[in-house]
C-alpha cells in the first residue's frame, strides 16, 4: 500500500485553533514524531502533508494545517484563510479539534460551515482530556451535526476510536475504484497507443499508463502497447480486433484514421476526466468553445508546471486552435498548482489540464465552483476531440 500515489489516497485534514494539539494528534496517529510540537502557538505556519498506512483505514495522506485565529481581517490572517481553503479543496474527511478551555466556538463554527459547504464529512475531536474529566456537552449542543470523540493525543488515549470513526466516515467514492472497469470485460484486448516522443524519463511510463495497465489486469483483460507509428503493423499482426483503443489526445486523429470503424477509441485525458471529475460537465464545457469570440478571456488551469516545452500541445497548439475557432485573438491566463481564482466570472471558459497531480476532491471542487458561477469548464483532451469533430467516438458508452 505504501507505493500508492498520494493523489489516490484518502486525504484527512486536521483543523483547529492554534495550539489545539493538531500536530500532537498527527504524531499520535502516525506513532512517531512526524510534526514539530511546541507550546508556542502557531508553530505550524504552512499545511504539511504526510503519507502513511493508517490501520484499519488504509493508505492516507494526513494534513497538518496552520491553526485558525481571530485576526482573519489582517493580511496574514487572510493569507492563512486562503491556505486553509486550498487544503479544504482537497480534503476527503476532516478532523475538527476542540479544547474544553474555550467558551467561544465561533471559529470552529466558521470552519465547520466551510467544510459543510464542500460536503466534507467532519469528525469532532476534543483533545487534552488527559487524566481529568472533560464535559463535552457544550460542544455537542453547538455541533450536534457531527460525532464527537474525546482523546488525549499526548498520552495516546482513545486514538483507536478516532481510527475506527475515520474508517466508518470515509466517503465511499473519495476515489473511483476503477478507471475503465465499466468499459472492458474479462479477456478483452485493450490497445494502448502513445506518441513516439513520449514525454517521460527513459524506462518509465506516465503514471496514467501504468495505472491503466494495472486496471486492465485487474479486470482480467489483456493490454498491448504500441506507438502511433507502429499501430498499423500491430493491427496487422492481430488475429482479432481490439475491444478498446486508448491513445494520447495529440495523436487521436491519426489513431482514429488507422483504427477500423466500430472499434471504440478514447484518450487518456478523457478517462482521467471520467475518473477524477464529471464527464458531462467537461462535455458541456467543450461545447462552449463554439461560442467563443475574439477578445474573450480563457483561464488555463494546470495542476502542475510541466507544460512549458516548446511546441507543447497544451501551451501552444490548443491556444492556437482556439483562436482559429473564435476567429481572432483570445486572452489566455495561466494558473498552476493551487493558484485557482475564487472569482471565475471574468472568463468565458476554463481550460483545465488532465489533473494528474490532483486527487478527485480537488478537481471536483473546481468543477463545483465553475458550475456555481456559470463558467464552462473542460479539459485538454475533450476540447481537442470536440474541435476535431471526433468527440462522439472518443467517449465509449456515453451519449454525446
Amino acid at each position: 500500500m505504501s507505493d500508492i500515489s498520494p493523489k489516490n489516497r484518502l486525504h484527512i485534514a486536521i483543523f483547529g485553533r492554534k495550539n489545539a494539539g493538531k500536530s500532537s494528534l498527527l504524531n499520535a496517529l502516525t506513532c512517531e514524531r512526524t510534526a514539530v510540537v511546541s507550546e508556542e502557538p502557531g508553530s505550524t505556519t504552512e499545511a504539511l502533508f504526510y503519507r502513511m498506512d493508517l490501520d484499519p483505514v488504509g493508505p492516507v495522506v494526513l494534513i497538518d494545517t496552520a491553526g485558525f485565529e481571530q485576526d482573519e481581517h489582517s493580511e496574514l490572517g487572510q493569507q492563512r484563510s486562503r491556505k486553509l481553503q486550498e487544503v479544504m479543496d482537497q480534503t476527503d474527511l476532516a478532523l475538527l479539534l476542540f479544547t474544553d478551555t474555550n467558551e467561544d466556538y465561533s471559529l470552529e463554527r466558521r470552519c465547520y460551515k466551510e467544510l459543510s459547504n464542500r460536503h466534507i464529512p467532519v469528525l469532532g475531536v476534543v483533545n487534552k482530556i488527559d487524566d481529568r474529566f472533560v464535559d463535552v456537552e457544550p460542544i455537542k449542543i453547538q455541533f450536534d451535526e457531527i460525532p464527537i470523540v474525546k482523546i488525549s493525543a499526548s498520552n495516546r488515549i482513545n486514538l483507536n476510536r478516532v481510527r475506527q470513526s475515520i474508517r466508518r466516515m470515509t466517503p465511499i467514492e473519495f476515489e473511483r475504484s476503477t478507471i475503465i472497469g465499466d468499459l472492458v470485460s474479462e479477456k478483452d484486448l485493450v490497445l494502448l497507443v502513445s506518441p513516439k516522443d513520449l514525454k517521460a524519463p527513459r524506462y518509465r511510463l506516465p503514471t496514467i499508463h501504468t495505472q491503466l495497465i494495472r486496471d486492465i489486469m485487474d479486470q482480467g483483460a489483456v493490454s498491448l502497447t504500441a506507438t502511433e507509428e507502429e499501430l498499423q503493423v500491430v493491427l496487422s499482426y492481430l488475429s482479432r480486433k481490439p475491444d478498446l483503443v486508448i491513445t494520447e489526445s495529440d495523436v487521436f486523429e491519426t489513431v482514429c484514421e488507422a483504427v477500423p470503424a466500430g472499434i471504440p477509441v478514447t484518450t487518456y485525458s478523457i478517462l482521467l476526466a471520467r475518473t477524477k471529475g464529471e464527464l458531462d460537465v467537461f462535455i458541456r464545457g467543450a461545447k462552449a468553445i463554439d461560442s467563443l469570440k475574439p477578445g474573450d478571456r480563457i483561464l488555463v488551469a494546470e495542476a502542475c508546471g510541466n507544460h512549458e516545452l516548446k511546441g507543447d500541445v497544451t501551451r501552444e497548439k490548443v491556444p492556437q486552435w482556439l483562436k482559429e475557432k473564435a476567429g481572432g485573438e483570445l486572452t489566455f491566463e495561466v494558473r498552476a498548482g493551487n493558484d485557482f481564482p475564487a472569482d471565475l466570472t471574468p472568463y468565458k471558459l476554463v481550460l483545465h489540464c488532465n489533473s494528474c497531480a490532483f486527487n478527485r476532491k480537488q478537481l471536483m471542487a473546481r468543477l463545483t465552483r465553475s458550475e456555481a458561477q456559470h463558467v464552462p469548464i473542460t479539459n485538454y483532451g475533450i476540447a481537442l476531440a470536440h474541435m476535431n469533430g471526433v468527440l462522439e467516438r472518443a467517449i465509449p458508452q456515453v451519449v454525446y
